[in-house]
């Protein structure tokens, strides 16, 4: 039976509506009074249910004296309205594949635009971090000064295992504040390397990471939580010399 209703749903059809069309399968034909006694369904949803079931050609009905008796139609006209929707799906199928060399074509006009997205809040900043620890590589300046206290803890703990556990290694420069050096003791545990800078010599405000081959993200800590991911290769490559001629001078 579970196949059955399995099969019946792929059909548009509620639980309700499926239990109504096998029922009245094994009636033949039957009243509604009948029906709702039979399947105990109060009376207004039972007409609610065979007015829906008409509508999609699944009940007839017809009039004896007084009564109305209602009937489900021939399973084999189940079959057929399944192969009318198996053509409309190929149907739509083929449209969908028709266009796909042009919608690609689309896409390359602007395939060395940079491609920016706007992450605003601290759930918004938390999805933007959890975009960059999918790269093997992190190269990040992190402003440990104005790190917000709603985002501590997911930084610290939420954040590092997602990275161990996918093997994402960061490479840090950070500011010399007071928490600078707590931090790189943990670099070992948190699966990366740490060099600190004084601040007047670099000031780090916003937080810059590059990751992936091509990708950049910018955020700011500081009145509002605010980060933009960018994808550009041009952009990507000038910052990442910048990383590393900053993480060759500092001892």
């Amino acid at each position: 039976m579970s196949n059955i209703t399995s099969a019946l749903k792929s059909l548009d059809l509620t639980p309700n509506q499926i239990e109504v069309y096998l029922t009245l399968l094994q009636l033949g034909q039957c009243t509604a009074s009948t029906l709702s006694n039979k399947l105990k369904i109060n009376r207004t949803t039972l007409y609610s249910t065979l007015k829906v079931m008409q509508n999609k050609g699944l009940v007839s009905n017809y009039k004896k004296q007084s009564a109305t008796f209602f009937s489900a139609i021939s399973p084999d006209l189940i079959l057929e309205k399944a192969r009318r929707k198996l053509n409309e799906v190929q149907t739509y199928f083929n449209q969908i594949e028709n266009i796909i060399p042009e919608l690609k074509s689309l896409e390359q006009l602007y395939a060395n635009s940079p491609k920016l997205k706007l992450y605003e809040g601290a759930e918004g900043i938390k999805a933007l971090y959890t975009e960059t620890f999918k790269s093997k590589k992190i190269h990040a300046f992190i402003p440990l000064h104005t790190l917000p206290k709603e985002l501590h803890s997911f930084l610290t703990k939420e954040y590092i295992e997602m990275r161990k556990e996918n093997e994402s290694f960061t490479h840090a420069i950070v500011d010399n504040s007071p928490f600078a050096k707590k931090y790189q003791t943990k670099d070992k545990d948190s699966y990366r390397e740490t060099k600190i800078i004084p601040y007047k010599n670099l000031p780090l405000d916003a937080e810059i990471s590059l990751y992936g081959k091509n990708k950049i993200a910018i955020i700011s800590f500081t009145d509002e939580l605010v980060g933009f991911s960018i994808e550009n290769q041009a952009m990507y490559n000038t910052l990442l010399s910048v990383f590393k001629i900053v993480w060759n001078t500092v001892k």
